[in-house]
């Protein structure tokens, strides 16, 4: 009777084992695959600003930041950037974006229409906010793996000792 349990529970072991492999695998490659699109998605901006020659590039500053959150209404999280023109005019723009990255006074590379400087961007800013996103999905990814891979070895490798005592015990 006993060994017959033995077996049941080699097997439950085996099955629950293989079933934590497929979730490894599932999970684990999803949340990789998630990453590498992201990084693809910043290499693609990368390439498509290589393209704006007509955007001028200079030296712009970290005015003001709010990385407050209130998730019940929205994110209300913003930075403020100011630059100068080659006409030596002033401008400030804010993005819809906070990356603890950088601080009020840094120097960040804007670009802007020359024809209307009120149309900027900081890409910059948003990489390392992509960036920092793609490194949390990577991580997530990796730790899912190695636990659940681990679980699931376990649970394989118990099963199969369960088995392998299981038909010494019917030797005997």
């Amino acid at each position: 009777m006993q060994s017959n349990g033995k077996k049941v529970a080699g097997i439950i072991m085996i099955v629950i084992g293989v079933i934590f492999l497929l979730v490894t695998v599932s999970v684990c490659g999803s949340f990789l695959f998630v990453e590498k699109m992201i990084e693809l998605s910043v290499e693609q901006m990368e390439d498509e600003m290589d393209e704006f020659d007509e955007l001028e590039s200079t030296d712009g500053e970290i005015v003001y930041m709010d990385g407050n959150s209130d998730y019940s209404y929205g994110s209300d999280s913003y930075t403020e950037i100011g630059f100068y023109t080659e006409d030596g005019d002033y401008y400030e723009f804010s993005v819809d974006a906070y990356s603890s990255d950088y601080d009020e006074g840094d120097e960040i590379e804007v670009y802007y229409d020359a024809e209307n400087p009120r149309n900027a961007f900081a890409p910059e800013l948003l990489e390392g906010i992509i960036d920092g996103i793609s490194g949390v999905f990577g991580l997530v990814g990796k730790i899912v793996g190695i636990v659940f891979g681990l679980l699931s070895l376990a649970f394989i490798i118990g099963g199969i000792v369960l088995l392998k005592g299981n038909r010494k015990t019917y030797d005997n």
